[in-house]
Order: C-alpha cells, then structure tokens, then sequence
C-alpha cells in the first residue's frame, strides 16, 4: 500500500502520473499540411461542455419521470437495469482485449519500462490501471449526469453509478488482460494480436448481432424463447429478483450491501490478476520483442528467394502492387478489427436476405451503401495512409498503373463479399439482382475516385480519426453511397424517380472533381512551403 500512495520517483502514483500526461498529449490533433497541436483545444473544451449539459437536460427529464431509489425496487427495473448493464460489461471487455492489445504490441515502450530500475508489478499494476481508466472514462462521461442530477432530487443512491462503473471497468479489463495473455499461451505471440483484435470486435458487437439475430428468428422458435425466459425470471426462477444473478444491478441502483460486495470483487479481480500474471506478462513482453527483432532480421531482399523457394516478387508491376496492398492489411490485426467491426453492424443486412417476406428493394439499397462504405475505408487505407508515397512517385512506374493497380485492391475484396448475395437476390428477382450489381460497382467506383481525388495524408493508426482530417472527403463519400442505394430503392419501388438519386449520385461526381483542382494547388503550395522551410533550417 505504501508503494500505491508515494510519489516519489519510481512509485506507481509517479507511473501513473506520466502516464496520465501521455494520455492528455495524445488528445491532440495531427493534420496533414497543419501544426500538430498537444492537449485539448479550447474548441473541443467548448464542445465537450455543451454536450454534458445536453446530457445533464437529458438526465433530468428522465429521472423526474422515474420512481425515487427507495426501499425495495420494482423487479422489472432491476432486470431492465441488470440487462443494460449487460451491454455495458460487453462493451467495456471489448475496449479492454484492445487496449491489452495496444498495452503489449503497439506502444512498444514496455521494453524500456522493464529494463528500466522500475519493479516489474509496479510497470505491470500501472498499465492495468490505466487499462482500467480507459475503459470505465466513457461510461463515466455518459452516467454521470444521472447520479449528478439524481444528488440535485435527493435521491443519493445515483452516486453508486460511480463505483459500480469503475467496478466493472476492474473485472473487465482484469478478464482482458488475462484472456489476451491466455491467448499468447495457446496461439503465440504472432497470432493473437490478430486474434484478440477479431476478438474484442466481436465481443463489441456481439450482443447488437444476438438481438438482431432473435429479431429475425420464426414467430414459433420466438414464442417457445419467450416462455423460457419467463421461466427462468419468474417467481421461483433461476433467475428471478433475488438471483445474485442481477447483483450488480442492484449495486447500480444504490443497494449497500451489493455494492459492498460488486466493489470488493472488483478490486479482488484487479489484485489477482497482478498478484499471479505479471511474470507471465513480463515473458510475453520479452518475446515481443524477440519476434520484432526476428521479422526485421529476416525480411527478404528483393529479387532473392524466401525459405519457401518462392521468389519475393511476381512478374507484372500492377499484380505485385495489389499483393503488396492486401498484405499490408493482413498484417494489420487493428485494421482487420476496425474494418470488420464495420461489417459486423451491417450483418442484419444478411440476416433479412434470407426470410422469405424480405422486401428486395431494401436489400438491394442496403448492399450498395454497404460496397460504398467498405470501399471507402479500404481506399482510405491504400492511398491516404500509405507508408511510402514519395517513394512510388519516384520510382520507375507508370503512376496511373499504380493508382488503377490500388483502386483494384480495394474494390475486388467487397465485390467478392457482396458476390453471394447478389446470386441469392438474382434467384429471386433478376432485375433486382441486375440493377443492385451496377449501382454498387458504380457506388465502388465513385467512392475510389473520390478519395483519389481528394485524399491527404494519414497514418493506418489514425483510421477512426480519419474524418477528422478529411471532413470533405468524407462528406462526398457518404453522399455519394446514399444516393446509388437511393437510386437502386426509388427505381424499383417507383420507377422513373430514380432518375433523381442518380442524378445526385452523377452530380456529387462532378463536384469531387471540380475541387480536386483547389486541393491540388494547397498541396503543392505546403510542399513548396516545407521544401522552403527544409532549405532555411539547412
């Protein structure tokens, strides 16, 4: 406990505090062409105040509506609570596999930490700390204005928001760190970044996928489902009021004792995980950074042969462009996640083109504002966070074989994956079928273009932030998908309408590329800047 509240140097509240700094600079914005700021803006300071007394309005209009936290609760709002918090702890054990993720593979300063006079359990309780914080931050941000305006109505029992939120950020970031070091042991250490990125994705979304996927079910298995529910939650019930089952609901709504012992098993989790997986993390970050060194010493040489026998390069400059793109995406198990996350919220889409009652014109839309969308994120990666742009503008190579080569790669793997469905829809309906292939190739084709048209600089670690940076980009984008699905619903359901969308679709065009002459002169005006720049400070 002494080594918890020192903070002289080396202790974990000194840790904790660099760590904290870290956090607070990387809140900064990075702009392409721009000046990297460091902290938060007083924009976002301005913004941020805004929303919490949004969210504080809102907070109040539902608590006065709402029956006061005193003396033995309805069952129904404990189980309604318990349910939600159910969502939460799956999203919070999400952003924990990440974050465990980012603490062990992307960082990449845990080999200094460790090599530093720092003990091993005070670099390893720090970095599950602040696992710990990130993880409980938004949650707190959003529940907060609850147990603020509960305090403002007398009813006290809303602060236990607090506690029983950091309490859960305790449990699962303790069951992330721990289910990522399980992974290590089963998989190594090459294969579970890519896994438990696939991973914490998946358990993101996979509460929003089992509700659609109950949703889409037959009336027959929904009633049977509902009587066994019923069941267990009724009087008598596995799960009824009194199971320990809704503990931590009741821990959210103010109860003593269950807080009491929620907060206790929070702290517990926390203390175990430290007290018996440091030296293993230890290891794992060592053999870290054994596979590092050993996939730079052996990356192949151009021209030479692998192990394999295989030559390191194809014949054809635009077949090993495309192999280079896909590669460079598969080794990136953040990307991978990220993308496929995007994928996942768009499966309900998969789920109704199976039903028999589905209504074709908005499977058809919905696929091609899904091809847009997936199309723009893929091009995004291949041209705007390319690691070597200057280094393919110099080379040898016909620059248009380059970007048609990219445009390519980043259009074929979503032509592939909406493949099987547009057949399914060719069964039911050819001119569906037929009408949904063009707008989505279209939708494909116009997004790639506008991105070419239009795209900065980025890093493949910025990928959420990226309409941040290319807010116009992003804005043409969307418009564009939305109006070829436009096109493909209207035209179906009320024939020559559909001339509309399409004429948007075709408009948005034109306006990407009569601002493609402005971008191009900023961007040749910051190069002529920076080589300016570059030339004084020699």
């Amino acid at each position: 406990m002494k080594g918890w509240l020192t903070w002289r140097a080396g202790s974990v509240m000194w840790l904790l505090a660099h760590e904290w700094r870290l956090f607070f600079y990387e809140m900064g914005q990075s702009r392409a062409g721009g000046t990297a700021s460091r902290g938060v803006s007083y924009q976002r300071i301005a913004i941020f105040a805004i929303v919490l007394v949004a969210m504080h309005a809102g907070a109040w209009a539902v608590l006065s509506h709402l029956p006061a936290l005193s003396g033995e609760l309805p069952a129904s709002f404990i189980m309604g609570s318990g349910v939600a918090l159910m969502l939460v702890f799956s999203m919070m054990l999400s952003l924990a596999l990440n974050r465990s993720v980012s603490a062990l593979f992307v960082r990449g300063d845990m080999d200094l930490l460790l090599s530093s006079p720092l003990p091993a359990q005070t670099v390893f309780s720090v970095r599950l700390a602040v696992i710990v914080f990130g993880v409980a931050a938004i949650f707190i941000v959003v529940l907060s204005p609850f147990a603020h305006i509960g305090l403002v109505l007398g009813q006290v029992r809303w602060l236990a928001i607090y506690p029983t939120i950091l309490s859960m950020a305790l449990i699962a970031s303790s069951l992330g760190i721990a289910l990522t070091l399980a992974l290590v042991r089963l998989l190594g250490v090459r294969r579970t970044r890519v896994a438990a990125q696939l991973l914490g994705a998946l358990t993101g979304a996979g509460f929003f996928l089992l509700m659609q996927l109950f949703g889409n079910l037959g009336e027959r298995f929904r009633t049977g489902l509902d009587t066994l529910v019923l069941s267990l939650i009724g009087q008598g019930g596995l799960f009824n009021e009194k199971s320990v089952f809704w503990l931590p609901a009741r821990a959210l709504l103010g109860s003593p004792w269950e807080l009491l012992v929620f907060a206790a098993t929070g702290v517990a989790c926390f203390w175990l995980t430290v007290r018996f997986t440091r030296h293993f993390f230890v290891r794992v970050v060592q053999q870290t950074g054994a596979v590092t060194l050993h996939k730079t010493a052996s990356v192949p040489v151009a021209g030479k042969k692998t192990a394999t026998g295989k030559a390191a390069f194809t014949n054809g400059v635009a077949r090993n462009i495309v192999l280079k793109e896909w590669r460079l995406i598969l080794r990136d198990p953040q990307l991978i996640s990220q993308v496929g996350l995007q994928l996942l919220y768009m499966l309900p889409l998969f789920f109704i083109v199976f039903k028999e009652s589905v209504m074709l014109p908005g499977v058809g839309a919905g696929m091609t504002f899904l091809a847009a969308s997936l199309t723009g994120s893929l091009i995004w990666i291949i041209i705007s966070a390319e690691d070597a742009p200057d280094l393919l503008a110099s080379s040898p190579v016909n620059l248009r074989t380059v970007r048609h080569a990219k445009l390519f790669a980043a259009m074929f793997p979503v032509f592939l994956l909406i493949l099987p469905v547009l057949g399914y829809i060719l069964l039911r309906d050819p001119l569906t079928a037929v009408l949904t292939l063009m707008a989505a190739v279209a939708a494909m084709v116009s997004v790639s273009l506008i991105h070419l048209w239009h795209a900065g600089t980025g890093s493949r670690n910025a990928f959420n932030k990226r309409g941040q940076t290319r807010i116009l980009a992003g804005a043409l984008e969307f418009t564009s998908g939305f109006s070829w699905s436009g096109t493909v619903f209207i035209t179906l359901q009320f024939g020559v309408w559909g001339c509309v969308p399409f004429g948007s679709a075709l408009l948005v065009l034109l306006l990407a590329y009569a601002l493609r002459g402005n971008r191009l002169s900023r961007q040749k005006n910051q190069s002529v800047q920076k080589n300016l720049r570059a030339t004084g400070d020699a």
